[in-house]
């Protein structure tokens, strides 16, 4: 495979892994910020409140129960929105509720119509608030009733029954925090993708790209010998060449042995005269 190829593979697959770590992350973090709102959960015992003399309402009052129509929240078909009705039964309990201090100043405000309740379906339902709360969730304008609570350890008097109270400001939170790792994830995730596609698209057309390369060079080479018929073809290069000189050498013509020039001493010595030298000088 393609180097460049290669490489954008490799990055696409590096991205899809960092998106799904941002969710793996995200979510954890969410849950763990959802679990952090828990302020409270315990029967008639005590809650430390502090800084909610003039906050908005947020600290929502739960019990284990069921709204009328038999859910605990989320959706009503029958409101149009995400406000609830409070059984008779529960309503009469949760009126006889108490959150006091050493003031005996009372904290808890009960609600047991139109309560909003947005965490879907579950074992705990709103049945009202702690410091403050808003008159009306369905219009626009929302007026509040209750004074605040002063910092300090309020005392729990819910008959029995077990009590949980929530950050409602965290759960908004929590919400923010996995959305946000949701789109990150998402975008992550499709990039990702795309440059993996992108990867092998390059990786395919590189391949076909070379084997057309290789196709046309045998091709030429294959026209080249047929025009050549003197190059004999061989597996091999260098066959082709040694047969070409090979046969280079068995072309040239040979000589008879008549035509060969013979030295005149030689020729002399072969037919038996011989000269005799002059006699020597007195």
């Amino acid at each position: 495979m393609n180097r460049t190829a290669l490489g954008v593979i490799v990055i696409g697959i590096f991205v899809i892994i960092v998106g799904i770590i941002i969710i793996v992350t995200g979510g954890i973090k969410a849950i763990e910020t959802t679990d952090e709102g828990i302020l409270y959960e315990d029967i008639d015992g005590t809650i430390e409140l502090n800084g909610e003399s003039d906050a908005d309402p947020h600290l929502y009052v739960h019990i284990k129960s069921k709204y009328v129509g038999g859910k605990t929240g989320g959706y009503n078909e029958r409101h149009g929105n995400d406000t609830w009705n409070i059984t008779a039964d529960d309503c009469n309990l949760i009126t006889n509720f108490t959150l006091t201090n050493a003031d005996d100043d009372q904290v808890f405000i009960p609600r047991c119509d139109y309560v909003q309740d947005i965490s879907g379906d579950d074992e705990w339902i709103v049945v009202g608030t702690l410091c403050k709360q808003y008159t009306n969730y369905v219009d626009e304008k929302r007026n509040t009733i209750g004074s605040g609570c002063k910092d300090g350890i309020y005392t729990w008097d819910s008959k029995g029954k077990e009590v949980m109270v929530y950050d409602g400001d965290m759960l908004e939170r929590a919400i923010g925090e996995g959305l946000l790792a949701f789109l990150a994830s998402f975008g992550a995730c499709c990039c990702g993708v795309a440059i993996l596609l992108i990867g092998i698209i390059l990786a395919f057309n590189m391949e076909d790209s070379k084997a057309q390369t290789w196709a046309n060079e045998t091709q030429d080479s294959n026209l080249l010998n047929q025009n050549n018929p003197e190059v004999p073809k061989s597996s091999s290069a260098w066959e082709d060449k040694k047969d070409y000189i090979h046969k280079e050498k068995e072309e040239e013509e040979v000589p008879d042995k008549s035509e060969i020039a013979i030295p005149q001493d030689d020729e002399k010595k072969r037919s038996g005269d011989y000269e005799i030298p002059p006699p020597p000088e007195t």
